[in-house]
């Protein structure tokens, strides 16, 4: 009986340990980089600190990049180079660097947006991109609010990024659960 108890004890041990594993967020950097001097130093550090605000709650950096001097005319290839750059300079969050960027062409009248999301913890779909890209910060954009668009960007992409069911509390829990009871039928089945 003593056993049976010091094994369930040390499952549910088990399970608070598991739930509570979460990887830690990289060093806080910049994320709005204005090539261009479409945005005032206020508006800057504005969508940055709306930036820090939620990247914790997603596991995700949200990078707003304007230019007004693009590599090539591809929009979309120039949106993944920014994202690659950033990733390749320690950006993303967590070791799977997880980014969404704005990416904002000024000298061609583009912008787009290019997610990197090797871990599968959240989806950004198609439909996701097109209600964010064809709403309001299109509005914002045909406006030449860059300010606001900038900042729906970050609203609507933290809105949109949904994480996987492992990336959740409930993902969590399950996991320690299901691990809590493969330990404990190896171990009571130690000693039968």
């Amino acid at each position: 009986m003593k056993k049976t108890a010091a094994i369930l004890i040390l499952s549910l041990v088990s399970v608070f340990l598991l739930a509570g594993c979460k990887a830690a967020s990289p060093a806080i950097g910049s994320y709005v980089f204005d090539n261009g001097d479409f945005l005032t130093s206020e508006q800057e550090t504005a969508i940055q600190n709306r930036i820090l605000e939620v990247r914790d709650k997603v596991q995700t950096d949200f990078v707003v990049y304007f230019t007004d001097s693009p590599s090539s005319d591809d929009y979309r290839r120039e949106a993944e180079r920014v994202n690659d750059a950033f990733i390749q300079s320690g950006g993303g969050y967590g070791k799977d660097h997880e980014s969404v960027v704005f990416y904002v062409d000024m000298a061609n009248r583009f912008f787009f947006i290019n997610e990197h999301n090797d871990s599968e913890k959240w989806k950004l779909s198609d439909s996701d991109i097109d209600s964010i890209v064809l709403g309001t910060v299109r509005d914002y954009m045909s406006q030449g609010n860059y300010y606001g668009a900038s900042m729906q960007f970050v609203e609507d992409a933290y809105g949109a990024v949904k994480p996987g069911f492992f990336g959740t509390i409930w993902g969590w829990l399950t996991s320690g659960l299901a691990g809590g009871g493969a330990l404990s039928g190896i171990l009571i089945g130690k000693h039968k």
